[in-house]
Parts: C-alpha cells; structure tokens; sequence
C-alpha cells in the first residue's frame, strides 16, 4: 500500500502526486547485504536467502506520528548487530576495536520517494531523530540527507539509505521496527540564471557526480 499525498493548491497538476513504495526484492537483496555482511560474518546463502526475505516483507512505509508531525519516520525492518569491525579488522588490536573508528554504516530501508506529475520543486530532506542521536549518539554521516525528486529514477530504483556513523563496538540496533531517521518534504528554490548539468540520473547514492 502506498502513501498518497493529495496536492490541492494552485499551480499543481490535478493528478499530481508524492508517495513513498517499497523496492523491488532484487534491489533490496543487492543492498541488504551490505548490513548483514554474510561474505564475512559467514552467514549460508541459504540462511542470508531465508533474513532477506523475512525483512523485506517487514519493510514499513514511513509514517507521520502525529498530525502535527512535520516528518516521515523511515523505520528498519532488521536488527543490526557488529560485534566487530568488519572492514579490514585483522589490521587492528582487541583495544582499537573497543575505541571505534567512527565507521559509516549504509543502513537500506527498501523505500523510495515517489514525484509524479508535480512541476513545483520539492526535496525530501532526511534528519536523524533525536531520540537515536541524543540516547544511542548515532549520527547521519551526511549531516543531512538530500533525495533529489528525480532520485526515484536512478538506477538503484531510488532506495533511500541511511548513512550512520558507528560510535564505537560492538554496535547494536536489536529494536523491532526502530524509527532510525525523519523525513521532512519542503519546497526550494533556483536562481533566474539556473542551468541544469545533466538532464539525466546515472547511478544511486550520490548518483549526480560525487
């Protein structure tokens, strides 16, 4: 089921509208892998077959808590356990493990971010929620996370990741269903000289050049 937004203000296209969806399972599977890691940690393929599944299907499309809420909360649909560093641990001692490296965590929540029809500029910019930052000090890597309205269309299908940075080890999220970050949609605005590089998405996550 996908969330809708109704557009009703002057200057909008009657048929226009925003909604978050899921991936499709090819795109989820490809970019799960990334957080379980099995190559490493030594999880079967069928066992990794068998995780994939269960979390797809237990993807949850972002929500407002409130009708006050002004953002979407983006949820996991898995637990997220490193007991270690897995990039390049054997070239660290048992004490540099405990004090962390700040490492950058992709964490994939299977959504993307709809703009059908609607010529008006809007971004959905993600924050992380206070809650996660102030109790666990997870922080967004990118400060502040930027979704394009043409993102959708890039070639990773536009699944929206959640870069983190990992405060120390080991690293746990073992809530069911956890709020990991807020997204808040908003108008901006170009300058009357604008040009446009590309007219053209080639790639995901920072798919515009960088």
């Amino acid at each position: 089921e996908d969330i809708k937004m109704s557009i009703i203000m002057e200057g909008y296209e009657p048929e226009g509208t925003m909604r978050f969806e899921k991936i499709s399972y090819e795109q989820w599977k490809k970019d799960y892998r990334s957080v379980v890691a099995p190559e490493v940690v030594g999880i079967s393929d069928e066992s990794f077959e068998v995780m994939c599944k269960e979390t797809y299907d237990n993807i949850r499309l972002p929500e407002r808590a409130t009708p006050g809420s002004a953002g979407y909360d983006f949820y996991l649909s898995y637990i997220v356990d490193r007991p270690y560093r897995v990039r390049n641990m054997i070239n660290y001692s048992n004490a540099d493990m405990a004090k962390g490296f700040n490492d950058v965590l992709m964490l994939p929540t299977g959504i993307r971010w709809i703009v059908e029809n609607i010529t008006d500029p809007f971004v959905l910019k993600l924050y992380m929620r206070s809650s996660i930052g102030i109790k666990r000090n997870i922080h967004l890597a990118n400060g502040t996370g930027i979704i394009d309205a043409d993102y959708y269309m890039a070639e990773n299908e536009g699944h929206i990741m959640i870069p983190i940075i990992i405060p120390s080890y080991p690293f746990k999220i073992d809530e069911p269903q956890t709020r990991i970050a807020q997204g808040i949609i908003s108008n901006y605005y170009t300058v009357t000289s604008d040009v446009v590089v590309s007219d053209e998405r080639n790639g995901g996550f920072g798919s515009t050049g960088e």
